[in-house]
């Protein structure tokens, strides 16, 4: 009787166990977008928005920028690709250092995130018809793209006709620098915030000399740039005809006459007057004393023993404290992406508040984010800009952007000449504007043509 009974209770927990066993084997396992406590307990997650791909298996993103100088292997890693694979431990990044993407394409190199300026864009995005509106992504995630600089997310959307192909990383310095011992030399009081053209005219006019054999002047700037970011926001194409407005618009002649006067006095050698040769008088001659920042950050290293700080952007007595249009960065996902959503993963993380904070201290990197926490904290952690009117790396508001076509940037090829012919004498102004307006549309009438 005993070994009945104790038969009977073996095979009631065996039974117990296997319908236990039967009962895990059937339940699901909670998904990513489950029993978190990061997912708000409210109605509206009865339906789930899209959710990032939840199989975390390895994934390469080849990131292409055109231009290696700017940022050398060893600076894009620590910046972006290992930041990045710290986040995301499945994505591995892929630096394509400039080339030719058309070759790129011949032999199906993928590329799935290009950046690049919103001038260079075309040249790369565009022209190699890798544009893919990210509208989709941005709603499928929930997006909050008011984040971002109104002026800087315009930017954006206007080239890509109110959708926007990427994320605005960072934006190049909108300021003037200047070399306190060249004002020192001479006794002129140091630029301040806020001044006009023609308080800058002024002052260039009181360093613009020769001394001891050599030629110091006031200011030293691109004239392209600031004509392509000009801060009267006039177009450079007008997108309903697609001709150049350099001898329709009729504030082109007086924007000239304001750069122009600069250059009096000047000693003017036509193979230096580019940006790169006004650069260089600045940070490396040291004869000029003021330099106006529109493309890049100027690398520590090339400002070691120069006494110097920086100004906000001067503006026209009629635009008080506008600066130049933006001129951001823009990180874009290619149509050619096999990895859309992961991509978008990797430039929201560049574009999250940890990720610009963090270099936005280390002086690395000049946010485009509208918070002016990130802008005041710029540099705080280097000892480089202590002491510094970082401030000033960004105007008080950035001109309205004007229109923006896939010739824009093609303009300075145009307008350079132009302005360079005015100041050496060569040519009055509406005769050089005219002249520039004819070579640019016939370009763009054959760019036209071969597109179609």
């Amino acid at each position: 009787m005993k070994k009945l009974m104790w038969s009977l209770i073996a095979i009631c927990i065996v039974v117990l166990v296997s319908a236990c066993a039967a009962e895990e084997a059937v339940t699901p396992a909670p998904s990513n977008n489950q029993g978190t406590t990061n997912a708000p307990n409210t109605s509206q997650n009865t339906e789930q928005k899209p959710q990032p791909e939840e199989k975390l298996e390895p994934i390469e993103l080849f990131m292409y920028y055109p231009y290696p100088a700017d940022w050398p292997e060893d600076v894009f890693r620590e910046t972006y690709a290992e930041p990045i694979q710290e986040q995301f431990p499945h994505i591995t990044i892929k630096y394509l250092p400039g080339g030719s993407i058309p070759e790129m394409l011949t032999i199906k190199q993928p590329i799935d995130i290009l950046w690049a300026s919103t001038g260079a864009t075309p040249n790369f995005l565009n022209a190699n018809e890798l544009e893919f509106d990210i509208s989709e992504l941005i709603n499928k995630y929930d997006y909050d793209l008011s984040r971002f600089d109104p002026h800087i997310l315009e930017a954006g959307q206007k080239f890509a006709n109110g959708g926007l192909y990427g994320l605005p990383i960072y934006v190049p310095p909108s300021t003037m620098y200047y070399n306190k011992a060249l004002f020192d030399q001479f006794g002129v009081e140091y630029p301040t915030d806020d001044m006009t053209w023609d308080e800058v005219y002024d002052i260039n006019q009181r360093l613009t000399r020769t001394e001891d054999g050599v030629s110091y002047v006031g200011i030293a700037l691109s004239y392209g740039h600031m004509a392509l970011l000009n801060q009267w926001s006039i177009p450079i194409v007008n997108e309903e005809t697609m001709r150049s407005t350099f001898d329709t618009d009729e504030r082109w002649k007086p924007w000239m006459e304001t750069f122009v006067r600069f250059y009096d006095n000047y000693d003017n050698n036509p193979s230096r007057m580019a940006e790169p040769h006004e650069r260089r008088r600045f940070f490396q001659d040291r004869t000029a004393a003021m330099f106006f920042a529109l493309t890049a950050l100027e690398p520590e290293e090339n400002m070691i023993d120069l006494d110097w700080d920086v100004a906000s952007f001067p503006s026209f007595a009629d635009r008080p404290g506008v600066g130049p249009q933006p001129y951001p960065n823009y990180f874009q996902i290619t149509s050619m992406s096999e990895h859309k959503d992961a991509a978008f993963q990797v430039i929201a993380f560049l574009a999250s508040d940890e990720y610009q904070m963090r270099w936005s201290r280390a002086g690395r990197m000049l946010t485009t984010l509208k918070d002016p926490a990130f802008r005041e904290a710029f540099g705080a952690d280097n000892p480089f800009y202590q002491g510094k009117n970082v401030k000033a790396f960004w105007p008080k508001s950035y001109a309205p952007v004007g229109p923006q076509t896939i010739y824009n940037n093609q303009g300075n090829s145009y307008f350079n000449p132009a302005m360079r012919s005015v100041i050496l004498g060569e040519k009055d102004i509406n005769t050089a504007l005219r002249e520039a307006a004819e070579t640019y549309n016939q370009f763009i009438i054959e760019r036209e043509a071969a597109r179609n």
